[in-house]
């Protein structure tokens, strides 16, 4: 495989009844140096409200957010990230990106150069 670089833009849309709600709307930018690892830097904003009194002084109501992942074998990505959770913190997450249906080998969605 040759090393390759995409773009996709992203939406997220969160709710929690009668406790937190968010949109976060970015970009996402991918490059594959293997198939099997990949980069991607990731800025945008977000907007939460919460209902939640007591977590009402701990969220940033309208922000900015980004997060710089790296995807490692078998689905994992190890990311850091900014004010992910609504906060205005960073933090350290891993996770697994698995897609429904397809080849794992395929990289996400978006243009590629």
């Amino acid at each position: 495989m040759r090393p390759s670089v995409s773009i996709a833009p992203r939406a997220t849309v969160q709710s929690s009844f009668r406790f937190k709600s968010s949109l976060v709307l970015s970009a996402e930018a991918i490059w594959r140096p293997s198939s099997t690892v990949w980069l991607g830097p990731e800025v945008g904003g977000r907007y939460t409200e919460t209902s939640f009194e007591i977590l009402r002084p701990w969220t940033k109501e309208v922000g900015a957010v980004w997060e710089l992942s790296v995807g490692l074998p078998s689905d994992l990505v190890l990311a850091w990230n900014y004010n992910q959770y609504g906060t205005g913190v960073q933090h350290v997450t891993v996770t697994y990106r698995g897609k429904l249906g397809g080849s794992r080998a395929q990289k996400p969605g978006g243009v590629e150069f």
